[in-house]
């Protein structure tokens, strides 16, 4: 009995010591508003060349997915006070191969430009939304951003915040490029147990739905550090004006993972196949948010 019990420590033991040299033991970052050095994190920006945006049955049609909230969500707060999304002058930072963009275009008449870093990415956006006249797109990075001062009514940053490495000079350089009064929309997600666990080690380290390194969980944002850097860029995340957060979920996460069970794996997209809906008190992963430049 003795002998067991001290081969079971000794297997904790031995387990608990691999886990801590491994790439899944993660610290959080000291102060994630800091400027983390490149080679101090796991995360591959660079997938974003090789990713194929508009094909069927690629993980990125999670992101149309969760489109169906995030975009109808990023109106209500651009749109605010009567403003006419074809009248005005829209950013989406950081688009990619511009599933999102080209929504907001296409369904409600943004006259939106994207810009991203990989031109590759930005090919395939072109050639799919081609034929939409308000849609634009260019080179460009969120550390600069290729226009002046106060050029946007409103900004998109989806999908994005929780890749950068200088998250606070991100968004001092979106503040210079919005006008006095215009909206800042966005969507990222924070640094929790659950984020860890869900987003992090099973979806893509276990099962590899995402490609690799296509997340650092140590480069996941809370909702209080966000509001603070948002805070020292001079933004207002004030309820009374109107910047209403939300937290992003799985409709049906226990039928997801059944459905993602019943395919055997070979089908990564079942696990969001009933979909995404908001959930006001549920921040424990994926969450959108506005902020305003004031007048």
């Amino acid at each position: 009995m003795i002998a067991k019990s001290a081969g079971f420590v000794a297997l904790v033991a031995a387990s608990i010591m691999w886990f801590t040299r491994s790439r899944y033991y993660l610290r959080p970052y000291p102060d994630r508003l800091r400027v983390i050095q490149e080679g101090d994190s796991l995360i591959d920006n660079g997938i974003y060349d090789e990713a194929q945006w508009h094909e069927n049955g690629t993980i990125w049609r999670a992101l149309e997915m969760m489109n169906e909230v995030r975009a109808p969500y990023f109106h209500r707060h651009l749109s605010k006070g009567g403003k006419k999304p074809s009248k005005g002058r829209y950013l989406d930072v950081g688009c990619g191969g511009g599933l999102l963009t080209e929504e907001m275009a296409s369904t409600y008449g943004y006259n939106i430009t994207g810009i991203d870093i990989s031109e590759a990415s930005l090919q395939q956006a072109r050639q799919h939304g081609r034929d939409i006249p308000n849609l634009h797109y260019q080179v460009g990075s969120v550390y600069d951003i290729p226009f002046p001062d106060n050029s946007f009514d409103g900004v998109i940053i989806s999908d994005v915040l929780e890749h950068l490495l200088d998250l606070q000079g991100a968004l001092n350089e979106i503040y210079r490029v919005l006008k006095p009064g215009g909206v800042l929309v966005f969507d990222t997600i924070s640094r929790t147990v659950w984020s860890y666990t869900t987003v992090w080690m099973i979806t893509q380290e276990i099962l590899n739905i995402m490609p690799p390194n296509a997340h650092d969980w140590r480069l996941f944002i809370t909702p209080d550090e966000l509001k603070l850097a948002l805070s020292n860029a001079a933004f207002s995340t004030d309820s009374n004006d109107g910047a209403e957060w939300a937290g992003l979920a799985l409709r049906s996460p226990v039928k997801g993972v059944v459905a993602l069970l019943w395919s055997g794996f070979r089908d990564p997209l079942a696990l969001f196949s009933h979909g995404f809906v908001e959930d006001m008190s549920d921040f424990s992963a994926q969450y959108c948010g506005v902020a305003m430049k004031p007048v």
